[in-house]
């Protein structure tokens, strides 16, 4: 026997109804569970309403459902893969409830991610999340507070970035000359892009007549490819002017692309994409991320991630005397702090630079070793 307890959108406790299963108590617990959450879906669907004492899954799904058009595709499919990876297993096993969840519970919740050596932004973005579908059973008069609140992440701890010197970077592009993506490889890290943003790069974007490149559009990867005409942020939306060499690699680009498509006529697949395979396929960004860490180990070359092409030029331009807002500026982030935060250690590096070259011209080697 199923027996609903709903309320409508304004807190208001509708009348329950007891619904008849038709199964026996002896062997059938999962098909009655089953036929729970399709009853508590079917109502939410048919009057609007939450069912109280939900299970926890099933409001969050519904959550779920309600901003599907109203945030951006790839941070939906960034929702929907959390709660399938990591709040389904947690809350389900345990049969958690909207409403008899605890502060408590969502803190064992994060210490057993950090425990599994999940980083703490990914878990950070998950407690956001959780916050998120709480802060609306809230406003659905299901509960009186979010149990988020007060809830603590793990302890940041200072990681140091990866990259590499304008000298290994050298070698990187020498090693790699005539491999697929070596021309995507020298405009990100040339540029300072991050994968979505090179991906991103149309023949629209680049204007030929200013020798010019505008970052407008973005290609990443969750669960598929998710196209878009926009950026991060406000900031992401930058222009480059184009060096002589840059310019005659996009060049060269267009010139290889109509080659291709002569050559391969009917079967080309066309598209506005710049960097592509010869057929005309755009590149996948787990392609260029695969690619690049195979390139890595076919020249024997210092182990990095493809975003740590990014951080080279970054700490390429604050070790040559940039400063952190110029940094800021080429990279696209919205917030200088963020900016230093990443780069700090860099800046160090840049102090002891200038310590050692004032102590050199100053002082010289006046001081006994």
């Amino acid at each position: 026997m199923v027996i609903t307890g709903l309320h409508d959108r304004n807190g208001k406790a509708c009348k329950q109804k007891w619904i008849s299963t038709g199964l026996t108590i002896a062997g059938n617990k999962r098909k009655a569970e089953k036929m729970l959450r399709e009853t508590i879906a079917e109502y939410e669907e048919k009057y609007g309403g939450i069912i109280a004492d939900a299970p926890f899954m099933s409001f969050a799904n519904t959550w779920l459902k309600n901003v599907r058009y109203s945030v951006a595709e790839s941070t939906y499919q960034s929702y929907q893969q959390i709660l399938k990876q990591h709040l389904d297993p947690f809350f389900s096993s345990k049969r958690f409830t909207i409403q008899n969840v605890t502060k408590q519970d969502i803190q064992d919740f994060i210490d057993l991610k950090h425990e599994a050596g999940l980083k703490r932004e990914t878990i950070r973005r998950m407690k956001v999340v959780l916050s998120m579908i709480f802060k609306s059973a809230i406003e659905d008069d299901l509960i009186l507070k979010n149990p988020c609140d007060y809830v603590k992440l793990p302890k940041a701890e200072m990681q140091e970035m990866k990259f590499y010197t304008k000298e290994q970077i050298e070698t990187l592009l020498e090693k790699i000359k005539g491999e697929e993506i070596a021309d995507l490889v020298q405009v990100t890290v040339g540029l300072g892009l991050r994968r979505s943003e090179v991906l991103g790069i149309k023949w629209d974007s680049i204007d030929f007549e200013h020798r010019t490149l505008t970052i407008k559009h973005t290609v990443c990867q969750i669960k598929e490819r998710i196209e878009s005409d926009t950026t991060k942020n406000r900031s992401s939306y930058r222009t480059f002017p184009l060096s002589d060499e840059m310019y005659q690699l996009f060049v060269d680009l267009k010139k290889q692309e109509e080659a291709n498509a002569a050559r391969y006529r009917t079967a080309y697949v066309r598209s506005d994409y710049v960097f592509k395979h010869e057929n005309g396929v755009p590149f996948a960004p787990d392609f260029v991320s695969h690619k690049f860490k195979k390139l890595l180990e076919k020249y024997d070359l210092p182990r990095i991630r493809f975003h740590d092409l990014r951080h080279s030029c970054a700490s390429y331009l604050i070790m040559n005397g940039y400063d952190l807002k110029d940094a800021q500026i080429w990279l696209g982030h919205s917030d200088i702090k963020t900016t230093g935060n990443i780069y700090a250690h860099l800046t160090d590096k840049r102090k002891k630079q200038i310590a050692d070259s004032i102590s050199g011209d100053f002082f010289g080697n006046k001081r006994a070793v």
